[in-house]
């Protein structure tokens, strides 16, 4: 499903330029949320593949997570800071500079205000989940989230901390907690602020419950024999949605509490058929593993553009330069960055699983007394 994410990422990297005509590419929302279910989908995957019977499987499921999540983003996020910095001690100042916004914001504030929204801006920004968000919303100073689509993946590191559990439920179980989070979003109003971190994670939960939904799906149909022809009609025809979306009029027709909820059907019966056709195609997975760094990075490469006066008039080639620098960086990110260390991740599962056998065959030898 390489191809089908990358077009997602894409779709939240136009979303950010200057473009004045929009492609009929699905939009950046919708994007997003299509994302959250494929990461549903992914999750309840490899939680049966790679960590079932595992020792210590939480543990190790959650640590290589956030090994997949944090080193890609703490590489973008240094270098972010990094040009800010720069720019602030050579007077490079404009009012895009992050150090000059952030004390403007805080003009009138008194040092331990300043002080307080430093150290929690600076917590969210490393832990992404540590942070003063949860029952309120905390104001959206200028450092607030220094990479602005990481707040999906604020969303995306608390799914993957109740994920182990979510993916055991039973298929009742699990389409009463999306009806249950679908009527109610705030289960504690009195307490938990509308705009608060809690409401927004509770509010996008059902939609990695639908990937998990799909993945239960993929288990009926996996041991089923399925025509190749069936699988390329099936993926051709949901990438044309994709790809054609706003010109499709029945794509868009809503479903209650699910303004786009055609076509989130349309992925959860699509995803199961789209991942058995390319799961082994090594094309469709070297594409893929570009999504995330590229998901991560765009908007780096556009604040760069944006000081370039003579492409702040010409939006489709700041589009362009900007799409070619975020390949590029997204090419850097995943062969010096997140390939070594998911060679770390895939390790540390073999361990885990050599030192679980080993412990077991020591209980079968040990000699009873």
């Amino acid at each position: 499903m390489g191809l089908l994410r990358l077009l997602f990422a894409f779709s939240v990297f136009l979303s950010h330029t200057p473009l004045q005509f929009h492609l009929p590419l699905v939009g950046a929302g919708l994007a997003v949320q299509s994302f959250f279910v494929i990461s549903g989908f992914y999750m309840a995957l490899i939680l049966e593949n790679k960590y079932a019977g595992q020792r210590h499987s939480y543990k190790l499921f959650i640590t290589n997570r956030f090994l997949r999540i944090y080193p890609v983003y703490w590489v973008v996020l240094a270098i972010i800071v990094f040009l800010a910095v720069i720019k602030y001690s050579f007077h490079l100042v404009s009012d895009e500079n992050l150090i000059v916004l952030f004390f403007q914001y805080y003009k009138n504030a008194t040092p331990f205000v300043i002080i307080s929204a430093f150290v929690t801006d600076l917590l969210r920004n490393v832990t992404l989940i540590i942070n003063n968000d949860y029952l309120w919303r905390a104001p959206h100073d200028p450092a607030y989230l220094l990479i602005p689509p990481a707040w999906t993946l604020q969303i995306e590191l608390l799914f993957y901390l109740l994920a182990p559990f979510l993916v055991r439920l039973r298929l009742i179980f699990l389409v009463f907690l999306i009806f249950l989070l679908t009527l109610v979003h705030n289960p504690l109003p009195f307490l938990i602020n509308n705009n608060s971190f809690t409401v927004g994670f509770l509010i996008n939960l059902p939609y990695f419950l639908f990937g998990i939904l799909s993945f239960s799906l993929y288990r009926y149909i996996r041991t089923r024999a399925i025509s190749n022809s069936m699988l390329h009609t099936i993926y051709i025809v949901f990438m044309l949605i994709v790809i054609f979306y706003t010109m499709l009029p029945f794509a868009s027709i809503p479903l209650p509490y699910y303004t786009n909820g055609i076509y989130l059907t349309f992925l959860i019966l699509a995803l199961p058929y789209t991942f058995l056709l390319t799961k082994n195609n090594s094309f469709d997975r070297a594409i893929g593993v570009l999504s995330y760094p590229f998901y991560i990075s765009h908007m780096l490469f556009i604040k760069l553009l944006d000081n370039v006066r003579l492409l702040s008039t010409h939006p489709i080639y700041f589009t362009i330069i900007a799409f070619i620098f975020a390949l590029l960086g997204s090419f850097v990110l995943e062969k010096f960055i997140d390939k070594p260390i998911d060679v770390i991740r895939q390790r540390r599962v073999k361990m885990n699983t050599l030192q679980g056998k080993n412990k077991g065959k020591n209980k079968k030898n040990k000699p009873t007394e």
